[in-house]
């Protein structure tokens, strides 16, 4: 038996670089594992339950045919009896971690090197990997493992590949090739396994020399010699193939998804993509775009031309430079040929395969700054910090509204459960389906889309805790406030006809910098309070709303809670609530239709009774009136107590304050 040279092995750096990557994952999308099950996973993980293992492997699901995805997610809901949040991302990210251990080795074996380039590259350019901006929208969702699970055994089976030429151990050829086979099963871009080897032959030397040996080809390539093994990747696309024929022969679900590009959407893609290719530079193109007065297209190409013009003089002097762009070009050919630019546009998770290339590309032009001469390593230190910075800042920004959006669907999850446990319709005032800060890059939609239209709204709870919710979302435009970012809301305007002859909970959405919440708004459906009632509103010298009854609570329950009973029509009045001090000044306000702005008695049914929740605190009040106005003349309705002509002063009912 070979004795083994311990020195020669790369555990030690290599069992590092898992550690790093496994902490540089953690840090950047470790907030991913409290998130909610969102996006297509409302779809998807339901569509997995309902189906039997065989069901998946035997049919498409939905509109793709990525049976590996469904099993796995199937597997997890059978052995924990519920689709578990914690384990679903955990395997995103276990994933994205190795994803980037695997770049980082590939990178030590495709490139030769002295010391400490060579130890240096595969840190590299795992590193940048793990930072890929655009990975944003793949690694914190679930529905994205099609994505990171394809890479995985894309760049396992080439890993495979490696070690078998080097040892000729038979156990890492049926690896490689059972990996190029299970990988288009996770997503189509598996089928480029062989072609993807065929690129690392063609751009370097063949692996017959043993580990910690510079191959022969290596050192002294001959002109044609590196085609020679292209035996190789025709072995390694024959898995490819006999998925074609698995995917041919099972029934297909229709998708306007693929189609071919035309012209014009091939540019588009194009350009889009190259944003991916030239980010450490492309950050910078929204500022192009105001400074030179350009279109997005023109500000990215000038700055994906100036990032070509810095990288092929700086990239090493030899074959396996071309690795990276032909990587880059071959796996995003088939999106942009075959991907609306609509689509395209919303998916930067399409570039996470390419951003292998991508991560080698750069790592090879920084070694390239950082050889020789000291001030080149330090100007390729500030060069790689600044990147590191500006992408991590990115991320960050893009998983904090992960979190803001992930807590308001938890709450949105909460409240729905329990109005539905007390028999009452939930109903959400303009609840968020997306959220986006003020765009970095040039082209595209930057954000997080958490609630697609095409679901359907009782999947809110359905994934979540097994029972389809008894919920509406409902946007009202009117009471809709500006924030900071950008954000679209779920939903029509509400159907208050239909509503309002069921038990109802209403919720409006409050929207702050930092988070977004759920607060009661009131109730429809309620039934009328047996005490006696606290005041009559009088107009056109007939009864035309009585309150009922009024209560006031400190926090976190709503403040203020108002039972209301029209009698007759109110076309043009609203309500206000004034907060005073010790001194009978009014220190706050609250006014507004009832059900936050949302329900006015403009469009009440006589006789109905509603349950209106306010937030009505403010440091130093003491009483709290309450009154009906006209908004058109400002003149209020006059309050008496019911049953007799005593007036209240000022028309204003008071309010007893509780005390927290």
């Amino acid at each position: 038996m070979r004795q083994r040279q311990w020195a020669q092995r790369p555990f030690p750096s290599f069992f590092l670089l898992a550690l790093w990557c496994t902490a540089v994952t953690l840090i950047l999308y470790g907030a991913s594992l409290t998130l909610p099950f969102f996006f297509d996973d409302l779809v998807q993980l339901p569509y997995a339950q309902a189906h039997s293992y065989a069901e998946l492997w035997t049919r498409a699901q939905l509109a793709y045919y990525r049976p590996l995805n469904f099993h796995l997610w199937k597997l997890f809901y059978d052995i924990f009896d519920a689709h578990n949040r914690l384990v679903n991302h955990g395997l995103n990210l276990l994933l994205h971690a190795a994803n980037g251990w695997l770049v980082g080795w590939l990178a030590w074996k495709l490139w030769s090197g002295r010391q400490p380039a060579r130890h240096l590259r595969p840190f590299l350019s795992a590193t940048l990997f793990l930072f890929f901006p655009f990975s944003y929208q793949g690694v914190p969702w679930v529905g994205a493992l099609n994505h990171v699970l394809a890479i995985f055994l894309i760049l396992l089976s080439l890993a495979s590949y490696v070690l078998w030429r080097q040892n000729g151990r038979r156990r890492w050829l049926l690896t490689g090739l059972l990996m190029a086979l299970l990988a288009p099963f996770a997503h189509e871009n598996g089928i480029l396994t062989g072609p993807l080897l065929a690129l690392i032959l063609c751009t370097g030397g063949d692996w017959r020399s043993r580990q910690g040996e510079t191959p022969p080809t290596e050192a002294a390539p001959k002109p044609f010699a590196s085609f020679a093994p292209l035996r190789f990747p025709l072995l390694w696309t024959l898995p490819g193939l006999a998925w074609l024929v698995i995917w041919r022969l099972v029934p297909q679900a229709e998708s306007a998804g693929l189609f071919w590009n035309g012209w014009e959407g091939i540019w588009q893609s194009s350009v889009y993509f190259s944003q991916g290719v030239a980010y450490p530079l492309a950050w910078a193109g929204k500022w192009v775009q105001a400074r030179l007065a350009v279109s997005d297209m023109t500000a990215v190409s000038l700055l994906t031309s100036l990032a070509l013009l810095i990288t092929l003089p700086l990239q090493s002097r030899n074959r396996r430079a071309a690795l990276p762009w032909a990587w880059i070009v071959l796996t995003l050919l088939p999106a942009i040929l075959f991907l609306r630019f609509d689509y395209v546009i919303n998916g930067p998770r399409l570039l996470l395969l390419a951003s292998v290339g991508i991560a080698w590309l750069w790592a090879d032009v920084f070694v390239t700054i950082a050889q020789k001469r000291w001030w080149r390593q330090v100007l390729a230190v500030l060069l790689v910090a600044a990147l590191l910075w500006q992408n991590g800042r990115f991320i960050h920004t893009q998983m904090q509204y992960h979190r803001i959006l992930g807590r308001a669907f938890d709450e949105a999850i909460a409240v729905t459960t329990a109005a539905n446990a007390s028999g009452e319709t939930a109903v959400l005032l303009n609840f968020p389906s997306w959220l986006a800060p003020t765009a970095t890059y040039a082209i595209g939609h930057e954000g997080v889309l958490f609630w697609p239209d095409y679901v359907p709204h009782r999947e809110l709870t359905t994934v979540h805790t097994g029972q389809p919710a008894d919920l509406v979302f409902a946007r009202v435009d009117a009471i809709r406030p500006q924030m900071p970012y950008f954000y679209g809301v779920t939903g029509s305007t509400p159907d208050w006809q239909a509503l309002r002859g069921q038990p109802t909970a209403v919720f409006v959405t409050t929207y702050t910098e930092t988070a977004v919440t759920l607060h009661p708004a009131g109730q429809l459906g309620h039934p009328a309070s047996p005490g006696a009632p606290l005041a009559t509103f009088i107009h056109n010298d007939q009864p035309a709303l009585i309150l009922l009854s009024a209560t006031h609570a400190p926090r976190p329950t709503p403040d203020l809670v108002l039972t209301w009973q029209l009698t007759a029509p109110l076309p043009t009045h609203t309500v206000f609530i004034h907060l005073l001090d010790a001194n009978g000044q009014l220190i706050a306000q609250a006014d507004g239709d009832p059900l936050a702005g949302s329900y006015p008695f403009a469009i009440w049914q006589p006789g109905e009774v509603v349950l209106d929740a306010r937030r009505a605190t403010a440091v130093g009040a003491v009483q709290v009136l309450v009154g009906v106005y006209d908004w058109t003349t400002g003149e209020r309705l006059t309050a008496v107590v019911p049953g007799t002509a005593v007036h209240f002063a000022d028309n204003a009912v008071p309010i007893a304050l509780t005390k927290e």
